[in-house]
């Protein structure tokens, strides 16, 4: 990631956390317990928000398990943030929010369900959850918020929700390990750098119903051979193929009106255009 977008999709706060001689209490709507390293949240509604605050999760960083229990409709902002030895979440399904940087730097953190009832995953909500192997975003999620996905490096797959319409900045950015993204006829906007420095993608079909493309969308993105755009595109913004090595040839849509600075950068293979 650039120092930038590190900075962006970073959480502020949280740093040092440490494990919390308490071992219940409540947060937001509900209440919680820690047996061991085991902590459960129940209640009716939302936990606390804890960014943009000068209080930290109660729990401390050193949890291992979660269990969301029914109930429970919002996992707050910095909810687990840090918490580099959780590997195991439970979500109710009355869980409706992930809020914002909820899961950001969980390391440990390799698989997840995320149940039909959530409908809003926000900013950075997995951000560097650098394990994270596969995700399936049901088709009940109508928003995923900037960044809620980068620096995930070890995510291969995902399936997106096809309620989404827009990909928003940075969402998937710098996952090096994915190999394969279908984008839902549902979207119809793609924002700057959404798939940048995805090393491992080799061929994407941007569908017709996207009206409108970012800058950097496949920046860096150096194991690309094969991508379809849409018919109906009128812009290519800057940057958008910089640094794609393998990328030997692309058709340009005849409605493309507008072309950016610097889209086939560094692109050493292209032979035809």
């Amino acid at each position: 990631l650039t120092a930038a977008l590190v900075l962006s999709f970073l959480p502020l706060g949280l740093l040092d956390m440490t494990a919390s001689a308490a071992t219940s209490g409540t947060t937001g709507k509900c209440t919680w317990s820690l047996d061991g390293t085991v902590l459960t949240i129940s209640g009716n509604g939302g936990t606390y928000d804890y960014m943009h605050t000068r209080n930290n999760p109660p729990w401390g960083t050193d949890i291992t398990e979660v269990i969301i229990e029914p109930g429970v409709t919002k996992l707050g902002d910095q909810l687990f943030s840090y918490c580099r030895k959780l590997k195991r979440v439970s979500i109710s399904n009355t869980v409706e929010i992930i809020g914002e940087y909820t899961f950001s730097d969980c390391i440990e953190l390799k698989n997840i369900i995320i149940p039909q009832s959530v409908t809003y995953i926000g900013k950075s909500a997995f951000v560097f959850c650098t394990r994270l192997e596969s995700l399936i975003i049901p088709d009940s999620v109508t928003y995923i918020g900037d960044g809620a996905f980068a620096g995930c490096k070890g995510l291969k797959s995902i399936k997106l929700s096809n309620s989404i319409t827009t990909i928003e900045d940075g969402t998937f950015h710098t996952c090096e390990s994915l190999t394969e993204l279908i984008i839902p006829d549902s979207v119809i906007s793609i924002d700057d750098d959404a798939i940048r420095d995805c090393k491992s993608l080799t061929s994407i079909r941007i569908p017709d119903s996207v009206k409108s493309i970012g800058t950097g969308l496949f920046y860096g993105c150096s194991g690309l051979t094969n991508v379809i755009l849409p018919s109906n595109l009128t812009t290519i913004g800057s940057g958008m193929f910089s640094g794609c090595t393998s990328l030997k040839s692309i058709s340009i849509p005849e409605g493309v009106t507008t072309i950016g600075i610097q889209i086939f950068e560094k692109c050493t293979a292209l032979e035809s255009i």
